[in-house]
């Protein structure tokens, strides 16, 4: 349905004549025929359909003018790289974590590289235009270890240094008169034992090997002991079931009053973790500068980072 209204919609002229097309992630089917920039979501079977049908339609090809997105989401979208190839508009592929071959070590290294993640990727750095990433560093690791076909294709003139940005929502909400309200309310919501001079803890995103909850959760049980005052908060979905069931697993095994200090609250809209915390605590080794660090900033909260090269700027 997304499809067939955003195809309805008469191309845009005058004011915005520039069109960028970014494919949603899956489940957040949209169109905004209003805005410069149209998003849609479909599964992947229609976008094979759409991919098929609209390479040689002149109404398709007048729709936009680039593509744009990060690499899982259009690793998941690629019959709409394809199309865009195919028209002869660039792609844009934002890197948001590290290529899938140095997001792991040993075995789980030749995992990655021969997953069907990094196939897809590979394919996206291999044809895009320009392939964004947020610091210096990760720029070095890609340009290291990109297959062979995507740095035949002149890589190094094609990957380009663009730091991530913090969501504008929350630099109004932090600039706004009201935030202690806002934070004493979010804190009572979510970590309702932790007194007005506790300190908080607080770790976000997708509950997943690599972003390491696991390993957060079992060091805060080490050393909670010895700080009775603080909590700990996990925030972010369940994408991995049975890694999240250890993580709650984790959680419970522990001493009776470090338990009761250790929430695993879920997905949360994205104020709540920075303002009912006190300290952001970001454990993958693997990922590059990632928004959660900028939202910590902007709500002025101290960062505790784990050792990776990626983040030293």
């Amino acid at each position: 349905a997304a499809v067939r209204r955003f195809l309805a919609t008469p191309p845009r002229t005058g004011s915005a004549p520039f069109t960028v097309l970014c494919p949603a992630t899956p489940g957040s089917a949209r169109v905004d025929p209003t805005a410069a920039t149209w998003t849609f979501d479909a599964p992947r079977a229609p976008l094979d359909a759409l991919a098929d049908h609209y390479v040689d339609d002149p109404t398709w090809r007048r729709r936009f003018d680039a593509l744009l997105g990060d690499a899982p989401v259009l690793a998941h979208h690629l019959p709409a790289a394809r199309v865009t190839v195919a028209l002869g508009r660039p792609t844009l592929c934002a890197l948001h974590s590290l290529w899938p071959s140095v997001q792991a070590e040993g075995a789980e290294a030749a995992d990655a590289r021969a997953g069907p993640r990094a196939a897809a990727c590979a394919s996206l750095l291999e044809h895009a235009a320009a392939i964004l990433v947020a610091t210096t560093a990760e720029r070095e690791a890609l340009l290291r270890t990109a297959p062979a076909a995507a740095r035949a294709r002149d890589l190094a003139a094609r990957v380009h240094v663009v730091p991530q940005a913090p969501s504008p929502f929350l630099v109004r909400l932090a600039a706004r008169s009201g935030l202690a309200r806002r934070r004493a309310a979010w804190r009572r919501r979510l970590v309702p034992r932790a007194a007005a001079d506790d300190v908080v803890l607080y770790a976000v995103g997708r509950c997943v090997p690599y972003k390491r909850p696991l390993e957060v959760i079992e060091a805060f049980v080490r050393v909670a002991g010895d700080v009775p005052h603080a909590h700990l908060l996990v925030v972010g979905p369940p994408t991995d079931a049975p890694y999240a069931a250890r993580c709650a697993d984790a959680a419970r095994a522990a001493p009776p009053s470090i338990a009761a200090r250790i929430v695993l609250a879920g997905p949360q809209r994205l104020e709540a973790a920075p303002l009912a915390g006190d300290v952001f605590v970001h454990a993958s080794r693997f990922e590059s500068w990632g928004r959660a660090m900028d939202e910590a900033l902007v709500m002025g909260r101290p960062a505790v980072l784990a050792p990776s090269p990626f983040l030293a700027e």
